[in-house]
């Protein structure tokens, strides 16, 4: 996925920058939506 996008050119980059963000956010929250169900499982 990333070298596709690099390979586009700009507008490609631009587009994979946007998606690896969004990648980016989400794993964050699933993160930490395991981490606060562990904590209140411990609690």
């Amino acid at each position: 996925m990333i070298p596709l996008a690099v390979g586009d050119g700009g507008g490609g980059v631009g587009v994979g920058r946007k998606v690896m963000e969004l990648c980016n956010s989400i794993v964050r929250a699933l993160w930490h939506g395991v981490f606060l169900t562990r904590f209140d499982a411990a609690i």
